[in-house]
């Protein structure tokens, strides 16, 4: 992400921002530490649904998910995504 697709993202041109040198190295040093925080690391693995009985859903290889709301989404499901994502702790600092 740069500074114009910022300044796109919040509906101006870029080509007819007149902004103070100071504020565009503001700008563009919080882009880049944005994107440092930001830059997850994600790992999925696609599980087949097994069975699912009241409150868990049951995937194969054993693995039980204990929800109800999530039983009532993946009712019909053949499949389902379990997910991580890891973000970097700086973020929450603030």
């Amino acid at each position: 992400m740069n500074l114009e697709q910022v300044l796109r993202g919040q509906g101006a041109d870029p080509a007819k921002v007149n902004m103070r040198p100071v504020i565009r190295e503001f700008y563009t040093e919080a882009i880049a530490e944005a994107a440092r925080l930001i830059a997850p690391a994600i790992i999925y693995e696609l599980c087949p649904v097994r069975e699912i009985r009241h409150n868990c859903i049951i995937l194969d290889g054993g693995r039980v998910l204990h929800s109800h709301l999530v039983a009532d989404v993946l009712s019909r499901s053949k499949e389902a995504v379990l997910a991580v994502s890891k973000q970097h702790p700086e973020l929450f600092k603030e």
